[in-house]
């Protein structure tokens, strides 16, 4: 970060000083020989005085040097002045005054600056807090994205900033409309701040996943780089932080990175369930069922997170019967004594659809992030209001 204040950096008060009395000094004794001297000389005696004050900045310029100064207020003055005369001295001087003026705020700037992007050598307990307050462990039952929400909606520009800084710690995708709240506050300071936020986010994947490309070519048949790569082009692709276009490619690129390694390591069920997620979110409904029916045909639902995929993909292609016998197997793959609040939904979601309902007065949300949301009928009044949820959406 620039050190406004040290003597090495861009301000210090000495050569902030001698940066205004040489401007005003030159701006005073132009303007005084254009005014005073008679035209017939005024001409070679502004000459003489212009040269006379370049060679005056380009002394302070090599003292500043020689005193291991930063040159940036030498330099600028004399290329002003070289270059505009009075028109330069002039604006070098608005410009001291202005600095002047509003030099109070700059504490503030460089504190925004640094909290922006905060130093992650916090100590294990200070970590530990941050992650209990903030609701950011997977099995915190009452772990969700609403307490940063309100605090953008009805917080304070501090508060704003703070949460804009734990995200950029901790981030992850159920972050991201958040962040896109952020970019439309009405305070401009969380606008800037939420902008760079993203940018910095979206280059750190591209960092990571250009890394990755590099080594995967120098080391094509390294497993473990292709793996990481598949996954670092996963994960940049639920990011919701880039456009669908580029979501779109790094979807396809996963998936062919996965299509890679499952053909080098058959064996390995998780990159069969890899896949059915990324065609579920490609909206290859077929491929994504054959990869899910290969891992549950041979290791089961072991899971939650397999089970919401497969539903999903059963409830689309409106394969309603095996989608009631997957839910009829729910004590295979749910596991209440370590459930997230997301998870509670879900199994809201399971009993509805393990009963003998019909299918059109169960409402079900699909989402693109392969999680799922479905309203729970378990009153009449709850069945009237799916039976209109399902005539409005047609």
């Amino acid at each position: 970060m620039l050190n406004l204040h040290h003597k090495t950096g861009i301000y210090h008060p000495q050569a902030f000083s001698l940066f205004s009395f040489f401007a005003a000094l030159s701006l005073t004794i132009e303007t005084l020989i254009l005014l005073l001297v008679p035209a017939d000389y005024k001409l070679i005696a502004a000459s003489l005085v212009h040269l006379m004050v370049i060679e005056i900045l380009c002394g302070w310029l090599y003292y500043e040097k020689k005193q291991g100064h930063n040159l940036t207020l030498p330099i600028l003055l004399l290329i002003c002045i070289g270059s505009m005369s009075v028109f330069g001295s002039l604006i070098c001087l608005i410009t001291a005054g202005f600095f002047t003026l509003n030099r109070h705020d700059e504490g503030g700037f460089t504190r925004w600056l640094s909290e922006l992007f905060p130093d992650e050598d916090n100590d294990e307990s200070e970590a530990l807090y941050e992650r209990i307050i903030f609701g950011l462990d997977d099995n915190a039952a009452n772990s969700t994205i609403e307490p940063f929400n309100d605090i953008l909606v009805y917080g304070s520009l501090k508060q704003k900033q703070a949460v804009l800084v734990k995200m950029t710690r901790y981030f992850t995708p159920a972050f991201a409309p958040i962040l896109r709240t952020a970019i439309n506050d009405k305070d401009a300071a969380v606008r800037v701040q939420a902008a760079t936020v993203i940018t910095k986010i979206e280059s750190g994947y591209a960092s990571k996943i250009q890394q990755l490309e590099e080594s995967y070519a120098t080391l094509p048949d390294d497993l473990a780089t292709m793996h990481a790569l598949a996954d670092a082009y996963r994960d940049y692709a639920i990011s919701g932080i880039i456009d669908e276009q580029a979501a779109s490619k790094a979807t396809a690129k996963s998936i062919e990175l996965y299509e890679a390694l499952i053909l080098c390591q058959p064996e390995i069920g998780a990159h069969k369930v890899t896949l059915g997620h990324l065609y579920l979110m490609d909206g290859q409904l077929e491929k994504a069922y054959i990869r899910f029916r290969q891992y549950i045909d041979r290791f089961g639902l072991t899971s939650s997170e397999i089970a919401i995929g497969y539903m999903e993909t059963l409830l689309q292609l409106k394969q309603y019967d095996e989608l009631r016998k997957v839910a009829a197997l729910s004590d295979q793959y749910i596991d209440e004594s370590n459930m997230s609040f997301n998870d509670r939904h879900f199994i809201e979601g399971i009993k509805c659809w393990n009963t003998p309902l019909p299918v059109e007065l169960l409402h079900w949300n699909i989402k693109k992030s392969a999680t799922v949301t479905v309203l729970p009928i378990t009153t009449p009044a709850a069945k009237e209001a799916a039976v209109y949820a399902v005539s409005v959406a047609g």
